[in-house]
């Protein structure tokens, strides 16, 4: 058996390999950024970064009672745990939208909940966000709940 194939593919791989690492080059069709932080941070989870917004004001601009919105916030943190092994919250973002009228509804206290998973079964854990958030849009009175992946928004309705 002829082994110049073999170490013609490992010399090949080899050498691409080191112009990855020394930042000549990048795989095709990857965002320059994203090759750098993988080569200078090391690995990463992949998958997916997943957030819900969980605001603090109902669909008429009336503040939620603050009980209900920590609940809603406990809520979140446990089924993103549940779904992605683990969370991040953030409290106190301001947010803000453009009414029917086009004038400025403002939000102070929303808090937004942020998950990383990674690939595998990446549909039911999607699915079981779109569950939760439909539900807190319904218990929150919300016209939606945004739900944020990998930086595209999707608004999510409430359950009837």
């Amino acid at each position: 058996m002829n082994s110049w194939p073999r170490k013609q593919a490992a010399a090949v791989c080899m050498a691409a390999l080191l112009l990855l690492i020394s930042g000549c080059a990048a795989l095709r069709g990857t965002d320059q950024g994203v090759a750098a932080a993988d080569r200078i941070l090391g690995p990463h989870t992949g998958g997916l970064v997943v957030s819900i917004i969980v605001p603090s004001v109902d669909r008429d601009g009336t503040p939620i009672a603050e009980d209900r919105t920590r609940a809603a916030v406990l809520r979140t943190e446990a089924e993103l745990a549940r779904i992605y092994g683990g969370y991040t919250t953030h409290t106190g973002t301001h947010g803000g939208w453009l009414d029917e009228k086009g004038a400025v509804e403002a939000e102070g206290h929303a808090a937004i909940v942020t998950a990383y998973g990674g690939g595998k079964d990446a549909g039911q854990a999607l699915a079981a966000v779109r569950i939760l958030a439909a539900a807190l849009a319904r218990e929150l009175k919300q016209h939606c709940i945004a739900a944020i992946v990998n930086d595209r928004m999707y608004l999510i309705p409430p359950v009837e």
